[in-house]
């Protein structure tokens, strides 16, 4: 009987079998031993999943294919597993990866070593057909040639780190992409720790750079469009670490350096070992200081100074040049320059200008300040844009008081002129107009306006050593007297606040407030006082006198004005739903204010007012209801005036229809 026991699943022709077709199945065999020889292609991955393929016995296989391109229907989308069955056959593949989806296959055919394919790779693999431990293996994982001789290379070559190479002699015509010594002597050092040296033989860092003629490094973009930059990266893989760039010396490697401090976000730059400057987090710059947020927000893009000793900033100009600071709003015209600080050297004079101009004030080389001109003539001189009569300039001069005060152009032909012992006189020749805080005037003396010669009318304004205050003058009677002592009065005339044309004698177009109240006519007596004046609102509610109950309503509001310490209230209560009924008189509560209780020895213990009350069972004698105020509370009783019978209280469990019921009101009582 044949079997397919062999490596390539030919037909094994028993003894005697086969008499007169021996030949046929002898002719098969040997097509089948060339198609081991041959190329194939086959789908082996119709899905997107793990897959078998079994060599077929004794018939044509693409899997019996020396070199076997396996390709796949699906779209692959993880590594696949390929297993070459059946698990007894020992044989050799040269096997490519040929799938779609750009993933790996891994060849297997039992639970001993895969070999993995990369995607686009061919390896040539070999089973060891040991059945269900059967393992694949990569045939040229660990190839030695002793040597090698080739002519022609074309594509790259690819080995993986190789433990020693020793030498290989000079490559002639040979290029890489990668490190390519092909000269006679010592080009670039990589040791055993991967610190490469270039010029140095012996590197300590991860790449050092030797040389005796300014050794460079060089980063270049051939590129020429907007985005061909150069980078130079240094990046750490936490976020609170630091990165540096030393500058060193024979002396110390580390004497100047820049710094970014990613746990704070800041930029440090280092001289002579000591912090120079830093850059924070909010691009604030500090010169001298670690801290600039921490100044005043409006002035912390900049801080100098450490805040130890003398600090300062120096402009250095030229001989016949000019120091400047701008304080800008903007980039063109005198928006690049609204306000400025300019040191002209030519002729040492310092300028401050302001929207725009450059020569606001001006201190000269002598120390004297112009404002509003160039050539000071005195230590301060103030020049006006024009010789309106509201446009004023001041020179203030003189060592020896001769000249204190100077009104007008330089000259002072309208002048002020005073010493410190002598009266103060102005020779004014139409309006003087003061703009000041304060007029100050010795004790007793007098500050006198008025119109022209005139003596009869005047405003006058005076002071003693403990007061001040003001009188007006008409046709030489004295008409307004206001002091600090009170004694203040008006005569004959009517007086205005917050009109112009006053009609009474206090005329006044807005609010009163007095602190103590409003006395009539002649009365003085306190108890005739008007001291208050009250409106408002406030919220009734309904209960019973002896037990509340609960009770809800549809609305209920009232208002009340007071005067003085009597108040009116009005209210009403609708649409009364008793939830709890309550027990005793009919009360209304929250009155507004407390009413005050009854004078002792008199008879009265109400204040009355009128009502209406609706769904209410009354007493059917009743001929008339009124309200009342209990003295002394904040509640009112609803009383019945009887025909002929005990008047008498509603209750209020005189409710009839709950959900109907209104109560209305009014009433007048005094407070305290």
């Amino acid at each position: 009987m044949a079997t397919y026991v062999n490596d390539l699943r030919l037909k094994e022709i028993a003894t005697g079998d086969e008499s007169g077709t021996w030949g046929t199945s002898t002719n098969t065999n040997l097509e089948l031993i060339a198609d081991a020889f041959s190329y194939a292609t086959k789908d082996c991955f119709a899905t997107d999943a793990d897959a078998t393929e079994t060599m077929a016995d004794g018939v044509a296989d693409e899997i019996r294919s020396l070199y076997l391109k396996v390709t796949s229907s699906a779209t692959l989308t993880a590594t696949r597993t390929l297993t070459l069955a059946p698990n007894t056959v020992s044989k050799t593949w040269i096997i490519e990866n040929a799938t779609t989806g750009g993933q790996s296959i891994s060849i297997s055919q039992g639970s001993g070593a895969n070999v993995t394919i990369p995607n686009g790779d061919t390896k040539i693999i070999y089973t060891d057909g040991a059945g269900a431990g059967a393992a694949v293996t990569d045939a040229f994982a660990n190839l030695n040639v002793g040597d090698l001789t080739a002519t022609n290379i074309a594509g790259t070559l690819t080995t993986a780190a190789q433990p020693n190479i020793t030498s290989v002699g000079t490559l002639t015509g040979f290029t890489s992409t990668g490190i390519d010594d092909n000269a006679t002597s010592t080009a670039i050092t990589i040791d055993s720790d991967e610190n490469v040296g270039i010029g140095n033989t012996n590197p300590a860092y991860n790449l050092e750079i030797w040389g005796a003629a300014d050794p460079a490094v060089r980063v270049y973009n051939t590129g020429t469009g907007s985005s061909s930059d150069s980078l130079l990266r240094l990046q750490i893989a936490g976020t609170t670490a630091r990165n540096f760039i030393y500058f060193g010396d024979t002396d110390d490697q580390d004497i100047g350096n820049i710094e970014y401090n990613h746990s704070d976000n800041s930029m440090r730059f280092t001289t002579n070992t000591v912090e120079a400057f830093r850059v924070d987090s909010s691009g604030n710059v500090g010169i001298g200081t670690s801290s600039p947020s921490d100044f005043a927000a409006n002035a912390n893009n900049l801080v100098v100074g450490s805040g130890s000793g003398t600090e300062g900033i120096t402009i250095n100009s030229g001989t016949a040049n000019y120091g400047v600071i701008y304080f800008a709003d903007g980039t063109s015209g005198s928006a690049a320059y609204a306000g400025n600080i300019n040191y002209n050297h030519a002729d040492n004079s310092m300028r401050l200008g302001t929207n725009g101009s450059t020569t606001d004030v001006v201190i000269d080389s002598s120390g004297n300040v112009g404002i509003n001109t160039t050539a000071p003539a005195t230590l301060l001189h103030i020049k006006a844009d024009s010789n309106s009569t509201t446009d004023f300039p001041i020179t203030i001069e003189n060592l020896a008081d001769t000249l204190d005060v100077g009104i007008g152009t330089y000259g002072l032909s309208n002048k002020v002129g005073t010493s410190q012992t002598s009266d103060f006189t102005m020779t004014i020749g139409d309006d003087l107009y003061l703009a000041c805080d304060t007029v100050r005037l010795p004790d007793g003396a007098d500050l006198i306006v008025q119109e022209n010669d005139s003596t009869t009318s005047a405003i006058r304004l005076t002071s003693d050593a403990n007061e001040g205050f003001l009188q007006v003058y008409t046709d030489g009677v004295q008409k307004v007297q206001i002091r600090g002592n009170g004694d203040n009065y008006i005569i004959d005339n009517n007086f205005g606040i917050g009109t112009s044309s006053p009609a009474k004698d206090l005329d006044v177009s807005g609010e009163i407030r007095a602190s103590t109240g409003i006395l009539f006519g002649t009365d003085t007596a306190a108890a005739n006082t008007l001291d208050d004046y009250e409106e408002g609102t406030w919220r009734p509610t309904i209960a019973g006198q002896t037990s509340a109950g609960t009770y809800t309503y549809g609305e209920n509001a009232g208002q009340y004005v007071k005067i003085g310490n009597q108040v009116t209230c009005t209210f009403y209560i609708v649409d009364i739903t008793e939830v709890s009924a309550g027990s005793g008189n009919l009360i209304v509560d929250n009155l507004p204010f407390t009413a005050a209780n009854v004078t002792a020895g008199t008879v009265m213990d109400y204040y009355w007012g009128s009502c209406n009350l609706e769904y209410f069972d009354v007493n059917p004698s009743t001929v008339n209801l009124s309200v009342a105020v209990d003295a002394g509370s904040t509640i009112c009783l609803f009383w019945e005036t009887l025909d002929g019978t005990v008047n008498g209280l509603v209750a209020v469990t005189d409710l009839n229809s709950s959900g109907n019921a209104d109560v209305w009101g009014q009433v007048t009582y005094r407070t305290t």
